[in-house]
């Protein structure tokens, strides 16, 4: 029965490092213990779902340059506080809305072969969050109107994370079900009762957690169907991928 036993475990080794090999994803299988049900397989798994993002967070900022620093310094501010007001008026609250950098330095001119003072320069950055996505495009070509003169970054979220990561991982324990199913055949065993199940590797950079300030029922809908109004900017966010990840191990029948 021992010889037997370590036959059928050989076996099992086998197919795992051959199934290890022909995968082209990270995957964990291993095999241990001797006879009845102390012996166990060990799997992981991994689930992606693809999501259309609802809401947004945008950077920008408002660069003025000039003569003399009082004229730029007070441009600048000027700008400033027009996008800010815009944006209040839109309905973002103070939360929504930070100041990120403000910098003021001169400008040289060096055509003389020496450097000369020819004028200043002051950018002042804001990040405004809880943007719906169906108002990402007339909020820039508005913010724009009244002063913005260039655009940093614009990151998506997606505001039911949890749920659709809910999906994510029950496809990924799926996923460990099935690699485990098949080893066990291809060893002539089957598997039991799962005995360990752990997630790692959980990545939450798309998850919405700013609160629904600005967030309606109607934005996922408005968010799958992106027609932007004549003029204003084409906004095309293309899909989130929600990855979840799970180790698991499971008995094992051996005759």
């Amino acid at each position: 029965m021992r010889t037997k036993n370590t036959a059928l475990l050989t076996g099992l080794f086998i197919s795992a490092v051959m199934l290890t090999a022909c995968s082209t994803s990270p995957q964990t299988i291993s095999v241990s213990g001797q006879s009845g049900y102390d012996s166990g397989i060990s799997t992981s798994g991994e689930g992606t779902v693809k999501v259309v993002p609802d809401m947004a967070e945008i950077t920008f900022s408002v660069y003025s340059e000039g003569a003399d620093a009082k004229t730029v310094k007070d441009k600048n501010s000027e700008d400033n506080n027009r996008v800010i007001d815009f944006l209040k008026s839109e309905g973002f609250s103070d939360e929504s809305i930070s100041t990120l950098n403000l910098g003021m330095n001169p400008v040289y001119d060096y055509s003389s072969g020496s450097q000369i003072v020819k004028g200043y320069e002051m950018e002042t950055e804001i990040k405004v969050s809880d943007i719906e996505l169906s108002k990402l495009g007339d909020i820039i070509d508005a913010s724009v109107d009244n002063g913005i003169n260039s655009i940093q970054s614009i990151d998506y979220f997606v505001s039911d994370y949890d749920a659709r990561y809910s999906e994510a991982l029950k496809l990924a324990v799926d996923d460990a079900r099935a690699k485990a199913e098949t080893l066990a055949e291809a060893g002539g065993v089957e598997i039991g009762d799962v005995t360990v199940i752990s997630e790692y590797g959980a990545d939450t950079s798309a998850k919405y957690v700013n609160g629904l300030t600005n967030y309606s029922a109607k934005s996922a809908a408005a968010a799958e169907d992106m027609s932007a109004a004549p003029g204003s900017a084409m906004i095309m966010p293309g899909q989130l991928e929600i990855k979840a990840n799970v180790s698991m191990s499971f008995e094992v029948k051996m005759p």
